[in-house]
């Protein structure tokens, strides 16, 4: 008979340390310490330091990312300026919207479905329905 072996447990410096060192991709984390991403979800679900380590990489990074698209604008990139203008500057009218209308700009006309549905029923009862 085999012998069950029995996992190791990660203490929650190494994990932090993984994280750390993967910008905060669990996944990543886990196959440098020879676990399953779940075995970190775990850890997360019980230790607010380690949610708070893993919600500081993630944030640090996005400051990054930020930057990145700060240089794109600056120099002039036309779809990094779209992009900021379509996400963060919707506030002030830069928004991609189409407008509908009814005929001639006007307003669109709706049937109400039950009064016309109940008008065709009371028809078919009377025998006059088509």
């Amino acid at each position: 008979m085999a012998k069950k072996t029995r996992r190791k447990k990660y203490t929650t410096e190494e994990i932090a340390e993984a994280l750390e060192k993967y910008n905060g991709y669990v996944y990543l984390a886990a196959d440098h310490l020879g676990c399953t991403p779940k075995t970190i979800y775990r850890r997360l679900e019980t230790v607010g330091s380690l949610v708070e380590k893993l919600e500081s990489i993630r944030g640090k990074e996005l400051d990054v990312t930020e930057m990145a698209l700060h240089r794109a604008i600056m120099e002039g990139e036309s779809w990094a300026v779209q992009f900021k203008l379509k996400t963060q500057g919707k506030h002030r009218g830069y928004v991609e919207r189409q407008e509908i209308t009814g005929a001639d700009g006007g307003a669109i006309e709706f049937d109400d479905a039950r009064k016309s549905i109940q008008s065709k029923l009371s028809r078919l009862a009377t025998g006059n329905g088509s």
